[in-house]
């Protein structure tokens, strides 16, 4: 029975979601009516929204059946097996699964508190938390390498792409020997902002002569 209800209630929610999703097509349809904007305009009817909620409906109810059913096959099959056994080999059998469920908490816990330390280093070092999910490894130690390896390769990426950016500006009236100075403080302070940060991480000492006294 839970398992039922627990499977009907996540096809009811995708069901109110593709509801949401035709109130929401047809909320347009009702504001383009109001606009001037001439009928050939709309590239779906009302009947093409319908049709299209309806099949993906339909998609996911066979979707749900299917797993809903394998599911409820698979605790069928267990039952039976358990019934086949004498007290104390369901003991065992029931131990085991707690031991089972405790271990893949606990395991689920550990890659919780891994990610959070991923991010934080990643934070530390300047790098987005979005890469988190990529660079966590099968212990601290592997994690550490993955996050050196993408720091080395992505600071790299980002100095070639600055240098590149920068070189391509207009060099200041007059020119100068520094290789660096390839635009003027006035034009490097015009650059957007996430350019700028570009050449704080890449090359630090570089941006200090832009924002330096």
């Amino acid at each position: 029975m839970k398992l039922r209800n627990r499977y009907f209630n996540t096809f009811r929610t995708v069901t109110q979601a593709a509801w949401f999703n035709l109130q929401f097509f047809a909320g347009e349809d009702d504001n383009n009516n109001e606009d001037d904007k001439p009928a050939e305009d709309k590239t779906l009817t009302q009947d093409q929204v319908n049709d299209i909620i309806a099949k993906r409906l339909a998609k996911e109810k066979a979707k749900w059946e299917k797993d809903y059913n394998a599911k409820l096959e698979a605790e069928k099959a267990e039952a039976a097996r358990l019934a086949n056994l004498d007290a104390t080999q369901r003991a065992e059998e029931e131990a085991k699964k707690r031991i089972a469920a405790l271990e893949e908490r606990e395991a689920k816990l550990k890659q919780a508190e891994d990610k959070l330390e991923c991010e934080n280093v990643l934070k530390e070092r300047g790098l987005s938390t979005s890469f988190a999910n990529f660079l966590l490894g099968a212990d601290a130690e592997v994690t550490l390498a993955n996050i050196n390896s993408f720091e080395t390769a992505f600071k790299d990426a980002v100095k070639a792409e600055v240098e590149t950016r920068i070189k391509g500006k207009t060099p200041p009236a007059g020119g100068g020997d520094n290789k660096d100075d390839v635009v003027s403080k006035e034009d490097f302070k015009k650059l957007p902002l996430f350019e700028q940060n570009k050449l704080y991480l890449s090359n630090p000492e570089l941006y200090k002569t832009y924002y330096g006294a």
